[in-house]
Parts: C-alpha cells; sequence; structure tokens
C-alpha cells in the first residue's frame, strides 16, 4: 500500500468516525429536537409533550429499545424500519472507519506524519463536503430518499 494511499485512506476513515460518531450523540439528545421543534414552531401544531414522546419513541426504536407507538401509520411504521436499517449500516460503517483508522496508525512508522497530513486532507475533505451540503442540501436530502427508501 502506497503511503499516499494509506494518508488518503486513514483521513477519510478518521472523517467517517467522528461526524457519524457526532451524529451518533446527538440523535439520542431529546434537548435538540425540542430546541428544534420550538425554533420550528412545532409546538403550534402538535402539544410539546406528545412531540416530545413521539420523539423520544422514535430514538429508543432506532436504537433497538423500544418498538413504535400506535400512533404510528403503516407507512410511517415503514419508512422508519428502513431508517433502521440505514442506522445499522452506518453504526457497522463507524466501527470499520474506527478500526480502520488504528490499524492505519498502528501500522505506520511515521505516525506524526500520518496524522498531520490526515488531518490536513480531512479537514478538505470536510470544507468540501460542508459546502456541497450547503449548496444543494434540498436536492441531495430528495435524491438521498429517493435511492434510500422504497415507500
Amino acid at each position: 500500500m502506497t503511503r499516499v494511499f494509506r494518508v488518503v485512506l486513514f483521513s477519510l476513515s478518521l472523517v467517517v468516525f467522528l461526524l457519524l460518531g457526532v451524529f451518533f450523540l446527538l440523535v439520542p439528545a431529546i434537548s435538540y429536537y425540542d430546541h428544534q421543534y420550538a425554533q420550528l414552531d412545532v409546538y403550534s401544531h402538535v402539544e410539546r409533550e406528545e412531540a416530545l414522546i413521539l420523539t423520544q419513541n422514535l430514538v429508543d426504536y432506532l436504537w433497538w429499545k423500544d418498538h413504535l407507538l400506535s400512533s404510528w401509520n403503516e407507512k410511517e411504521r415503514a419508512h422508519m424500519m428502513d431508517v433502521r436499517q440505514l442506522f445499522d449500516l452506518a453504526r457497522l460503517v463507524l466501527v470499520i472507519a474506527f478500526l480502520n483508522s488504528l490499524l492505519l496508525l498502528g501500522l505506520s512508522r511515521e505516525r506524526s506524519v500520518l496524522l498531520r497530513r490526515g488531518a490536513r486532507i480531512g479537514f478538505v475533505f470536510v470544507v468540501v463536503l460542508g459546502l456541497i451540503i450547503l449548496l444543494w442540501f434540498s436536492s441531495l436530502f430528495t435524491f438521498f430518499h429517493l435511492i434510500s427508501f422504497s415507500n
């Protein structure tokens, strides 16, 4: 494996691990959803307590802690089954990215060079990804749903 390939693979693995790690830390944070619901004026259409109960139920479902409540209709249930499968896949990718980062770091004779160069490439990757999302979020979101979900 060439040095450049190792650095790029390490940086991408590290970025994927960090992004998914932050994502999985935020998913169960009900206070985040509460704040977003308030900002988006959701509580003018749905009682706060009901919204937070449904949100907690959804989070628990995605983490395999509970079944969906009966208030979810069949189309929503089918969609959430697909979402949970994506969550499971993302958890697997998180573990693989973490192990790959550790393996590449452990096998490297020049760890500081790998970390420095990997951090630079990772930073560029995050900036480019952020700009793409910033500019085309709606189109990407729609495209993602079209290719990821059958319902």
